[in-house]
């Protein structure tokens, strides 16, 4: 079999070019005549510029300069940095894009950092628009319960891939714990709901439990290659 496209002869089982992935075709060295010699040159395809994504980049940074103008100009009449808000939008739409869209990680990798990645965004949202410790008391808590709760079970749907997640789980589980550390640490959350943090942390002790009942020995196989024990 030979490529008329690029002149390779191939074994006779083969059906497309190794190169080209063209279809082959039978080859007789005394009936075919063969004009190519060599190898085509390989043409590099530039990727399309993302145009759509420039303006709106130049919009978001339009947006945010107008708006931080005109908070500044009434700051004395109402004293709130609300222009953060709508940055905070526009900045998380840049990372939902760049960290979804855009990146090649599995999905695991991805909900984790858009958890982490609205999680600051609120907390500065909160810090900088009269600090009242909603984000860290009520928001983010229910944000990573849910998280606990939905991507295993996302993760559960593929079993054979569950090697792939196992990191990624460990991971969630060590914030969910560590988020429980802050009522007890710190005094950034509103007093009475120190019951929020320790959810996220039940939630994370569900999954690690969940993770060794149902899937022991894979887990434990990712466990020493991910500590080298």
């Amino acid at each position: 079999m030979i490529c008329k496209h690029c002149n390779l002869i191939h074994d006779d089982n083969q059906l497309t070019c190794v190169v080209c992935g063209k279809s082959l075709v039978p080859y007789d060295d005394k009936k075919m005549d063969i004009v190519k010699v060599g190898y085509p040159k390989l043409v590099h395809v530039r990727k399309k510029r993302y145009f759509a994504l420039k303006l709106f980049g130049l919009i978001s940074i339009a947006t945010s300069l107008i708006v931080g103008f005109i908070n500044f100009l009434t700051y004395k009449e109402h004293p709130e940095m609300w222009s953060l808000i709508v940055i905070g939008a526009l900045l998380y739409i840049w990372l939902f894009i760049s960290t979804i869209l855009l990146s090649k990680h599995d999905y695991s990798t991805k909900v984790i950092k858009q958890v982490v990645t609205i999680s600051i965004i609120l907390v500065l949202i909160d810090v900088f628009t009269t600090y009242s410790g909603w984000a860290l008391t009520f928001v983010i808590p229910f944000i990573l319960t849910l998280t606990t709760i939905a991507l295993p079970i996302v993760v559960a749907s593929m079993p054979k891939k569950y090697f792939m997640h196992v990191r990624k789980l460990f991971i969630l589980i060590l914030i969910d714990l560590l988020y429980t550390l802050i009522p007890f640490i710190t005094d950034w959350m509103i007093k009475t709901y120190d019951w929020t943090a320790l959810m996220a942390g039940i939630s994370g002790l569900i999954l690690l439990s969940a993770m060794f009942i149902f899937a022991r020995k894979t887990t434990i196989e990712e466990l020493v290659k991910i500590f080298h024990v």
